[in-house]
């Protein structure tokens, strides 16, 4: 199932070394859901979390997947933003 293959993902990208994972984007756009992997910005003084490509991205779902998902991550502890952005 796909939320399980989410799931192997981010604790996978949690243990890598050359970036650090601080968790997922879900871009809501109707009942289509875009998500993104998100990792630290090593290149900035601040503290951001950037997009960065990675080999899944984006990753298609629906608004009852997310909900899923969201549960699951949750129950890790992993950081989510959910964003509903209005374009024009």
């Amino acid at each position: 199932m796909k939320i399980e293959r989410i799931m192997s993902t981010v604790k996978n990208e949690k243990m890598r070394s050359d970036k650090i994972f601080t968790g997922i984007e879900f871009n809501v756009r109707g009942n289509q859901v875009v998500m993104n992997y998100v990792y630290a910005d090593y290149s900035s003084q601040t503290d951001t979390d950037v997009y960065m490509p990675h080999g899944e991205d984006p990753v298609f779902i629906n608004e009852e997947e997310m909900n899923m998902l969201l549960q699951k991550l949750r129950e890790k502890n992993i950081q989510y933003n959910i964003r509903k952005d209005e374009f024009i």
